[in-house]
């Protein structure tokens, strides 16, 4: 798109523009004139990718439930409302406990960074 400068349009299905919504969000951040941001993926390095996929998720299900006729189809997901604790809360999905500080996440995990 030329930084949005030159938009251009091809006809392609539904699957292919979730595709590249997915892949644009990670792109560089255009902050007006020539000032862009490449330090940092918004949609997955940053506080917005579990509301941003929730999000992401909610259209597709919808665009699935459009095109099938059937308004109850769902994408599965766990129900976290009764949960007494965080099955997923591990260093190999969402990152464990810190062991000395429980307010921060295992060193080991991938996002402790964040």
């Amino acid at each position: 798109m030329n930084n949005g400068s030159t938009p251009m349009f091809k006809d392609i299905n539904i699957y292919d523009l979730f595709v590249w919504m997915h892949y644009y969000v990670s792109r560089d951040t255009l902050l007006g004139g020539s000032d862009i941001w490449r330090d940092v993926d918004f949609a997955h390095e940053a506080p917005g990718f579990l509301p941003w996929h929730r999000l992401f998720l909610l259209l597709w299900e919808q665009e699935i439930q459009e095109l099938t006729g059937d308004e109850n189809f769902t994408i599965p997901y766990w129900d976290w409302r009764d949960a007494e604790n965080c099955d997923i809360c591990t260093d190999e999905y969402l990152g464990g406990r810190h062991p000395e500080n429980p307010n921060l996440l295992s060193p080991a995990s991938f996002f402790s960074s964040w």
